[in-house]
């Protein structure tokens, strides 16, 4: 192989590996919140959600889910593949009191931690 053809060849590889490793370490990453701030009560702001192994998945829980207090289904959406999840009465109750709520969104040949918390 001459240095010219090992060159190319090397640019190459590393081009074509640059964005598989950007997105495994995105996957690796661990926790990536869409929030942040302190357990409270929701009275002034939407709730925190902590989504671990986060790969550009969004989710809001807003301040007037948590005061509504019913059963609902959330979707983590982005990250070419969605997932779901459901705060009961129970977890708004646990959010309102100040205490956060542990989930785990739904497998879409993977899962996600969650934690969701009140900011204020």
């Amino acid at each position: 192989m001459t240095r010219k053809t090992f060159i190319k060849k090397s640019i190459l590889t590393s081009m074509l590996a640059l964005p598989v490793i950007a997105f495994l370490q995105q996957c690796a990453n661990g926790d990536d919140s869409s929030g942040s701030g302190t357990p409270g009560t929701c009275s002034s702001s939407d709730a925190n959600v902590s989504i671990g192994s986060n790969h550009s998945h969004l989710v809001t829980v807003t301040k007037a889910d948590v005061d509504a207090a019913t059963d609902k289904q959330f979707t983590l959406s982005g990250g070419g593949h969605s997932h779901t999840f459901t705060l009961t009465t129970v977890d708004f109750s646990t959010l309102k009191s100040g205490s956060s709520v542990s989930k785990t969104s739904s497998n879409d040949g993977h899962s996600h931690a969650l934690t969701i918390t009140c900011g204020t």
